[in-house]
C-alpha cells in the first residue's frame, strides 16, 4: 500500500471516528514526520562528520606522504655518497634524517582522525601505508645516523701502522644494531597494505623491500667478515703474512711473474714489515722450495719444465688457493716461520689503493709515484732505469706502498678503493685459518675456479719466453653459441693475441729474439667437463723450444683444461681455434624453453681482455630474454665488451609458436 493510500484510510478512519478523534491523528502524524526528518539529519550529520573525519585524515596523511617524498631525494643521493663522497656526506645525512623526522613527527603529532580513518577497514589502508612507511623511513634514518658516525670513526681505525682492534670489535656490535633497524624497516615495508589503482606504490614498496634485504645481506657479511678479520690482525695470537708483488708485463696465471715481496707480521693490530726484497733473495734458495706443491702446481711445472720458484713456476694455475698454499710453504721454508696468510697483488690494485692517498717517493726512482704513474713506472718505465734501480726499484715500492696502506690519509676512500681490486682480482688472499679462508672463498676474494653449472669460459696466459710485452699485448675472445633444442651446444673459441710494442723499446723489455718483441703465450682455456670432440686450430706445434709445444688436454678443479701456445709478434698476432660439443649445457624445460647460463672468470691482465659472445637459437626458436648487458633479436643475442670481473649471465630461448 502507498503512503497516499494509507494517509487516505486513516482520513476515512477519523472521519468516521469523528471530530473528537482528528487533531489526536494529526499530531501523531506530525510527531512521526518529526522523527523521520531528525533521524535523516542525524544521518546526514554522522555521516557528514565520518566524511570530515576522512578528509581530515586523508589530508594528514597526504601531508605525512608529501614530507617523505621531500626526503626520497637525499636518501636516493645517499646510495652513492654514502661511501663515495665523505665531504658531502654528512650534510645529505643531516638533511635528510632531519626531512624523515618531519614526516615522522607529522605521523605522531596528527590529531585523532588519523588514527581513526587508519583502524577502518578498507578505506584505512591509504593511512596505514603512510603510518607504516613513515615507520619503515624512521628505522632507516636511525640506521643512517649509526652508519654515518661508523663511517666518521673509520678514519681513526688505521693509525701509525696499527689497527685500532677496541674501535673495530665495538663496529662489530654497533653494526647488529643496523641490522636490527633495518630488520624494522623491511617488515614495515611488508605491511604495507595493497592500495587499487596505485600499481607505483606496489613497485616502490617492493623495490625498497629488494634494497633493504640487499642492505642486510651485505651488513650481514660484513659482520662476519669483521669478525674473521679480529683474529687475523693479531688479536689472538701473531700473523705471519706473505704479500707478492705480481708484474702483469711478464704474464703468469694468479696476474704475473712476482717482482719483490714483503712478509708482515701482524701482533694485536700492530703491524710491521720483518722482510723484504725483490723475489730472487728467495728463489735463490732452490733447495728450499721443492716438496711443497700442490696437485694442479705440479702437474703444470711436469708439463712445463720449470723448477718450483715463486717468481716463475708456481704460479701456472689461475687457482689461486692451490698456488698460496704452495708459496707459503715455500717462503715458509726459507725464512724458517710459518706463514698463516698470502696476498697477492699487482700495479694496479697499488694504484686503487694510493688514490686520495698522495704521492710516493723511492730512492731508484727520479720522480714521485703516484696514482696515474704507478701502473706505467712498474710495468714498462722501470727497465728504462741502470740495472742496479731496477733491481731495487720493486722492493723499495713494496715497501713504500706498505707505508701508505698502513698510515692512509683517507682509510674509508682506500677501503673502498681495495674492495674494487678484490673485486678485479687485482688483490687476491689466501689464510691458512679455515673460517677466513670460506669467507674469501664466499666473496669471492681468493682467485678460485668457479664451480658454477652451466656453460663456462676462462681463458688464462702464461708467458713462456723472456720479456716483459704482456704490458703491450691485447687478447680478444670471440665465443660462439649454437644451441640445440635438446639443450646441447656446439662451440667455438676464437682467440687473438695482438702484440703491438712499439718501436724502440729496451732488450729487457723485448727479449734477445729474431722476432722483435716477440711472445710465447701458453693459452689456457678452461670450459665446461663434459666438452667433447675438441679440435683446435693450428694443430701444428710451435716453432719455439719451450714446453708444451703441443696441444694438452687435463682436468682441473671439475673443468676441461685446454693447453696451446701460440706465438705473437708486431704485425703477426697469435690465433688460436677451439671447437667442441656441450651436452645438455642449457636446462630444458617442460614447455621447451631452453635457458643458458654462461659463467666467464677473467685473469688480470695489463689491458682488459675484449670479449664477444653470439648466442644462436635452434631452428624455430627465438630469443625470449636476456640478462644484462646482452643485444637481442630475434634471430641471436650478442654480448660485447672489456671483462674487469668474473660474472653468471643467462639467455632464454622460446620455441618460435609457443
Amino acid at each position: 500500500m502507498t503512503e497516499d493510500a494509507t494517509q487516505n484510510a486513516i482520513a476515512t478512519r477519523e472521519a468516521d471516528a469523528g471530530p473528537i478523534a482528528q487533531p489526536a491523528g494529526r499530531a501523531r502524524r506530525a510527531r512521526a514526520r518529526r522523527r523521520r526528518r531528525w533521524a535523516i539529519w542525524m544521518i546526514v550529520a554522522v555521516a557528514g562528520a565520518l566524511i570530515l573525519v576522512l578528509v581530515d585524515g586523508y589530508l594528514q596523511a597526504y601531508r605525512a606522504a608529501v614530507k617523505l617524498e621531500r626526503a626520497y631525494p637525499a636518501l636516493e643521493r645517499l646510495k652513492t655518497i654514502m661511501v663515495d663522497s665523505p665531504k658531502g656526506r654528512d650534510a645529505t645525512v643531516e638533511e635528510a634524517v632531519a626531512q624523515v623526522r618531519d614526516a615522522e613527527q607529522a605521523v605522531r603529532g596528527a590529531r585523532f582522525t588519523f588514527s581513526f580513518t587508519g583502524s577502518l577497514p578498507y578505506v584505512g589502508r591509504p593511512v596505514d601505508a603512510v603510518r607504516l612507511a613513515a615507520d619503515a623511513a624512521s628505522h632507516g634514518a636511525t640506521a643512517i645516523e649509526a652508519a654515518n658516525r661508523m663511517l666518521g670513526e673509520a678514519g681513526d681505525l688505521v693509525k701509525n701502522g696499527a689497527v685500532d682492534l677496541e674501535l673495530l670489535a665495538g663496529f662489530q656490535d654497533r653494526l647488529g644494531g643496523v641490522q636490527a633497524d633495518l630488520r624494522s624497516a623491511r617488515n614495515d615495508l611488508r605491511a604495507i597494505p595493497h592500495l587499487p589503482f596505485i600499481d607505483r606504490l606496489d613497485v616502490l614498496r617492493t623495490k625498497a623491500i629488494q634494497q633493504t634485504s640487499s642492505q642486510m645481506e651485505s651488513l650481514t657479511r660484513l659482520r662476519r667478515g669483521v669478525g674473521v678479520l679480529l683474529p687475523l690482525l693479531g688479536r689472538d695470537r701473531p700473523q705471519t703474512y706473505f704479500m707478492a708483488l705480481q708484474n702483469n708485463a711478464d704474464q703468469r696465471a694468479t696476474g704475473g711473474a712476482v717482482l719483490a715481496f714483503a712478509v708482515m707480521r701482524i701482533d694485536a693490530g700492530k703491524i710491521q714489515v720483518i722482510r723484504s726484497g725483490g723475489i730472487l733473495s728467495i728463489d735463490q734458495h732452490r733447495r728450499r722450495l721443492w716438496g711443497f706443491d700442490t696437485p694442479p702446481v705440479q702437474w703444470f711445472r711436469s708439463i712445463t719444465g720449470r723448477p718450483p720458484l715463486v717468481n716463475n713456476g708456481s704460479n701456472y694455475t689461475p687457482n689461486f688457493p692451490q698456488v698460496a698454499r704452495t708459496w707459503a710453504s715455500q717462503v715458509g721454508n726459507v725464512i724458517g716461520q710459518r706463514i698463516d696468510q698470502v696476498i697477492a697483488l699487482d700495479p694496479f690494485a697499488v694504484s686503487l689503493a694510493l688514490r686520495g692517498q698522495g704521492s710516493l717517493r723511492i730512492p731508484s726512482y727520479p720522480s714521485p709515484i703516484t696514482a696515474d704513474n704507478v701502473v706505467a713506472v712498474t710495468e714498462n718505465a722501470q727497465y728504462g732505469l741502470p740495472q742496479e734501480a731496477q733491481l731495487a726499484l720493486p722492493a723499495q715500492l713494496v715497501v713504500a706502498a706498505f707505508n701508505v696502506m698502513t698510515n692512509p690519509r683517507d682509510p674509508v676512500a682506500m677501503i673502498r678503493n681495495l674492495s674494487s681490486a678484490l673485486a678485479q682480482k687485482r688483490v687476491q688472499l689466501w689464510s691458512a685459518d679455515g673460517e677466513a679462508q670460506r669467507l674469501f672463498h664466499g666473496l669471492h676474494w681468493d682467485g678460485a675456479i668457479s664451480q658454477s653449472a652451466g656453460d663456462y669460459l676462462y681463458l688464462v696466459t702464461n708467458k713462456r719466453n723472456k720479456g716483459k710485452v704482456d704490458y703491450f699485448t691485447e687478447h680478444s675472445i670471440d665465443y660462439h653459441v649454437s644451441l640445440q633444442p635438446n639443450g646441447d651446444a656446439r662451440s667455438k673459441v676464437d682467440i687473438r693475441l695482438d702484440n703491438r710494442v712499439p718501436p724502440g723499446q729496451p732488450e729487457y723489455v723485448v727479449g734477445p729474439w729474431p722476432q722483435y718483441g716477440l711472445n710465447v703465450a701458453m693459452l689456457s682455456l678452461y670450459v665446461p667437463k663434459a666438452a667433447r670432440d675438441v679440435r683446435v686450430t693450428p694443430a701444428a706445434p710451435i716453432d719455439f723450444p719451450t714446453p708444451p709445444v703441443k696441444f694438452v688436454s687435463h682436468r682441473e678443479a671439475e673443468k676441461r683444461l685446454l693447453i696451446k701456445a701460440v706465438e705473437a709478434y708486431p704485425g703477426h698476432p697469435g690465433l688460436l681455434r677451439y671447437t667442441y660439443d656441450l651436452p645438455h649445457v642449457a636446462e630444458r624445460r617442460a614447455d621447451g624453453t631452453l635457458v643458458y647460463t654462461l659463467t666467464v672468470q677473467h685473469q688480470p691482465l695489463a689491458r682488459a681482455a675484449n670479449l664477444h659472445v653470439s648466442l644462436q637459437p635452434p631452428d624455430g626458436f627465438v630469443v625470449a630474454s636476456a640478462g644484462p648487458g646482452w643485444k637481442v633479436d630475434d634471430s641471436q643475442a650478442t654480448f660485447s665488451g672489456p671483462v674487469f670481473r668474473d660474472f653468471t649471465t643467462s639467455v632464454t630461448v622460446r620455441p618460435a609458436n609457443s
